[in-house]
């Protein structure tokens, strides 16, 4: 699923990454239920709506969170379905539940889903919701629901799935992604961050609702070796401790001969990292010279597939690059 070399390559999605896709997404809407109770003024003004969809959804993120080594597909969509059904409350919780209903329909007999299954799937659910309305309003969730499967329809064809942020250092121009993101989700689209993570906390936490994937560099484990790069550690750590509890994230470990390459500090980087969550994928990258390291040796593939070896002690997913 992930190619050796590549810092995102994401083509489908198996049951635990969309088990914790779906609690990222219900920890968030219910961080946003008062907004979204403030929002909702559409065919009526109704100060519960966030309330209710947030008792629904809970009701079947305890029923995933509940599965453990059993978790399948199959028993992830039942988990959904089933506990979005008996905690729906309100108008707004039950068009809820039916979506995931519909949803849970169509991806329950696959393994893993690629963007064509989801799609369909999107589909399935907004069928579901509507047939469970007996007049069903424009301009209300069942509207935004259909916007997003439309969307997903119309751009599978060519096979894109939203936009990444990259290259730059996008947080940059902080203000530009925040905002191309959030119409991006808008469309029922992707968005995918790469970035080095020097971020205050109030800013990035505001971000990565809009973020559904980042790959973000850990340059060293060393606050002397931040220091040189002019950058801070811990403020990296984090920024991907708090990530990794909202979205999928990646690491990515440029390895530079003399300055971070011991097998003591990848061995606490990893440690580290798997305290966070054990199963985010670690890259470690062969350094070349460039601009102001020219004066360093590009690192030897043996020191990078040995270290990606002390690194595999504590992290089950590490992959070498540039080797």
């Amino acid at each position: 699923m992930i190619k050796e070399d590549a810092k995102v390559a994401v083509t489908t999605i198996d049951a635990p990454m969309l088990a914790k896709m779906f609690l990222a997404g219900a920890k968030n809407l219910e961080a946003k239920k008062e907004w979204i109770n403030e929002l909702n003024v559409f065919p009526v003004p109704d100060g519960d709506t966030g309330t209710n969809m947030t008792m629904t959804i809970m009701s079947a993120a305890a029923e995933v969170s509940s599965l453990g080594a059993d978790l399948t597909m199959a028993s992830l969509a039942k988990a959904v379905s089933s506990g979005s059904l008996r905690g729906a409350r309100g108008n707004s919780g039950v068009i809820l539940s039916q979506l995931f209903r519909g949803f849970t329909k169509g991806i329950g007999k696959y393994d893993t889903l690629d963007v064509v299954i989801l799609s369909d799937a999107l589909q399935k659910a907004v069928e579901t919701a509507y047939k469970a309305v007996m007049k069903p309003k424009e301009g209300t969730i069942l509207t935004v629901a259909k916007g997003a499967a439309d969307k997903a329809l119309e751009l599978r064809l060519y096979g894109n799935i939203g936009v990444a942020y990259t290259y730059n250092e996008p947080l940059v121009g902080y203000e530009y992604v925040r905002d191309c993101a959030s119409l991006v989700h808008e469309r029922g689209m992707v968005n995918v961050l790469v970035t080095n993570g020097t971020i205050e906390e109030a800013p990035w936490r505001a971000l990565l609702p809009l973020i559904d994937a980042a790959n973000i560099d850990l340059k060293g484990f060393t606050p002397e070796w931040y220091r040189k790069l002019g950058g801070d550690l811990e403020t990296v750590k984090r920024s991907i401790s708090l990530a990794a509890g909202q979205c999928h994230v990646e690491v990515t470990t440029l390895l530079i001969p003399g300055e971070n390459d011991s097998e003591e500090e990848i061995r606490n980087l990893a440690q580290w990292l798997a305290s966070v969550d054990r199963n985010i994928p670690l890259h470690l990258s062969r350094f070349f010279p460039r601009y102001r390291m020219m004066d360093k040796t590009p690192a030897l593939v043996e020191r990078v597939y040995r270290l990606a070896d002390v690194a595999r002690e504590y992290l089950p997913f590490v992959y070498t690059g540039n080797c």
